[in-house]
Order: structure tokens, then C-alpha cells, then sequence
């Protein structure tokens, strides 16, 4: 298997990932609708901790100011789901290529 095949579909995952978490994102900002950011932060946790511990170490009283606080924050929860969606899409890639799930068993 080809290195170029092997990351087909976890590269598929992170582009949609983070297409569709951006579009989010841009969505609530024009509308801030308060669904929207109920589906940002509620409905994904792990990729709201992944931005709220670097926002608040990054941009504590002293170190920088807050001007750039909530870019860094959305690009962080953008990027944070897109890492989760290249895990998914790697898993099930190499359950794919253990035939896990063409109904052989791996030997």
C-alpha cells in the first residue's frame, strides 16, 4: 500500500472536519445564533478543553493583551476538531487495512 493510499482517508476526515467546523464557526459569527454555539462548544468537549487551556495560558493578565483572545480561541476549536477527525479517519483506515471490517480476520 502506497503511502499516498494509506492517508487517503484521514486526510479526507481533517478536510471535512475542518470545512465543516469552520463553516461553524464563520455561521455563528454572522449570526450569533445561540445554537450554533451550542454545537461549537457543547457537542465537543475535547476540542473545547484544546482551546480553552492554551487561550488561557496564552492570554492571562500580563502576558499579552486580549485583543487576539477570541481568533485564538476559534482557531484553536477549528483545529482541535479537525486532530479529532484525522484520529477517527486514521482509525478506521487501519481497521480497513487489518480487514477488520471486509469481513475477514486479520492473521
Amino acid at each position: 500500500m502506497t503511502l499516498m493510499r494509506k492517508w487517503r482517508l484521514p486526510v479526507i476526515f481533517l478536510i471535512v472536519g475542518l470545512g465543516l467546523k469552520g463553516l461553524l464557526d464563520i455561521g455563528w459569527r454572522l449570526t450569533k445564533s445561540p445554537a450554533i454555539l451550542r454545537w461549537l462548544t457543547d457537542y465537543d468537549p475535547i476540542s473545547l478543553w484544546f482551546a480553552d487551556k492554551p487561550t488561557a495560558l496564552l492570554f492571562s493578565p500580563g502576558c499579552f493583551g486580549r485583543s487576539g483572545e477570541a481568533v485564538t480561541f476559534e482557531v484553536l476549536l477549528v483545529g482541535g476538531f479537525g486532530m479529532q477527525c484525522l484520529v477517527v479517519g486514521s482509525t478506521i483506515a487501519l481497521l480497513l487495512q487489518m480487514k477488520i471490517w471486509r469481513g475477514q480476520r486479520p492473521v
